[in-house]
């Protein structure tokens, strides 16, 4: 067993003892001591998979797109180039369905706040409406008195001539 692939089994053994950071760590330190080398080449890839691992709650998508990119620069011919490339797809798909989201999102909160807005409103308007109505069945009794009193002062008046 080479010093790489020493290096790059200490770093495995990191990665499944849930030990990402370090994990991280030692795959960043194969890649840049031998850039060139076979472990280097697996380590850049793992760069890559630890960013994207579900268990890793350091996990970072971004950093898992650049990783993963890195790999198709310094490794075009790479043993894992198709798993990349796919990699690199899936990363491009979700940050577009993020964004698409997030849009999608803040326009749903705005046409929330118009809702409420225009329910406010609505209860507003209803409220004035019941007290216009409340202010017409008032006046109508008042004329309907006004009315009846009228009539009376004709009565009166008629006796009155």
């Amino acid at each position: 067993m080479t010093t790489g692939e020493r290096a790059l089994a200490d770093a495995d053994s990191l990665f499944k003892a849930e030990d990402y950071v370090h994990a991280r760590m030692e795959y960043a330190k194969i890649r840049n001591d031998n850039p060139k080398s076979e472990a280097a080449e697996r380590a850049q890839y793992k760069l890559g998979y630890l960013n994207i691992y579900y268990g890793n709650p350091f996990a970072d998508w971004e950093a898992a797109l650049r990783e993963f990119t890195k790999y198709q620069t310094l490794y075009p011919q790479g043993k894992k180039i198709e798993e990349v490339n796919c990699w690199i797809n899936i990363l491009h798909s979700v940050q577009s369905y993020e964004a698409g989201y997030s849009s999608t999102a803040y326009q749903a909160r705005k046409l929330e706040d118009k809702r409420r807005r225009e329910s406010k409103r609505i209860t507003d308007l209803s409220a004035a409406f019941m007290r216009c109505e409340s202010i017409r069945d008032s006046l109508i009794q008042e004329i309907r008195y006004l009315n009846r009193r009228v009539e009376e002062l004709k009565e009166l008046i008629g006796k009155l001539q």
